[in-house]
């Protein structure tokens, strides 16, 4: 198996980016707590960091890259989707009882799911009598048409919105943290401007994390539809 390329376009843009986004106001509100002497003594004693907002927010983010999106993964999405995927809106279309993809499709797919890997989907009576079996035999099937599609024409750019936006959420703790120290920073030192900011820095990771089961359904609904549309027209191709 080929491991993947840590600067390929999903890994900057669905987990570097929004790790960065996070980290940024937990580094300002460093920045304002320990004060401009405390980075120029450091940077002058250690000529070799780069002390500033940006800079410092890399290197944080870079050594958060992987808790963020472990947290995204396993606390944000497994709180959604159950663990492993189980609910996720991939495995709920194969199964005869969502109503998302017609029976036609579903069987079109049945047919050369079987064709294509040898593997078989339950039909709706044997679905009916063993639910559970009929759930894992569909996230396995979805495993092997993930792969055949790959980055297809457009699934990619689905993904990666997805993964964007899963990530970010998970980013939900330090972003909340820097953000209302900072605000509250700025509101003691009277800079209204920059107190707003923060604030509605606070405001927006909240409602993130408040509407985040509406906002991933939606685009895990999304990418699951184009993903098993791009499976059915390579094939007819």
């Amino acid at each position: 198996m080929n491991m993947p390329n840590s600067w390929d376009e999903y890994e900057i843009k669905a987990r570097y980016i929004p790790c960065l986004i996070s980290i940024i106001p937990f580094v300002h509100f460093l920045t304002l707590l320990l004060g401009e002497s405390f980075w120029k003594s450091l940077s002058d004693n250690i000529s070799w960091l780069l002390v500033a907002d940006l800079s410092l927010s890399i290197v944080i983010a870079i050594a958060l890259i992987q808790l963020q999106c472990g947290i995204a993964k396993h606390w944000i999405e497994e709180s959604i989707f159950g663990k492993g995927g189980k609910y996720f809106p991939t495995t709920d279309m194969l199964l005869f009882s969502d109503q998302t993809l017609s029976r036609n499709s579903k069987m079109l797919i049945r047919e050369r799911v079987l064709h294509d890997f040898k593997f078989k989907l339950m039909d709706d009576k044997q679905e009916y009598s063993d639910k559970d079996e009929a759930r894992r035999l569909s996230r396995e099937a979805i495993g092997f048409i993930r792969g055949f599609v790959g980055k297809g024409r457009i699934t990619h750019q689905y993904n990666i919105r997805y993964g964007f936006m899963r990530n970010l959420i998970g980013g939900f703790l330090w972003a909340i943290a820097g953000a209302l120290g900072s605000s509250i920073i700025y509101w003691l030192s009277g800079n209204w401007q920059a107190f707003g900011l923060f604030a509605f820095i606070v405001v927006l990771f909240l409602t993130l994390l408040l509407l985040k089961r509406q906002i991933l359904n939606k685009l895990a609904y999304q990418y699951a539809e184009i993903i098993l549309n791009e499976y059915l027209t390579i094939k007819e191709n």
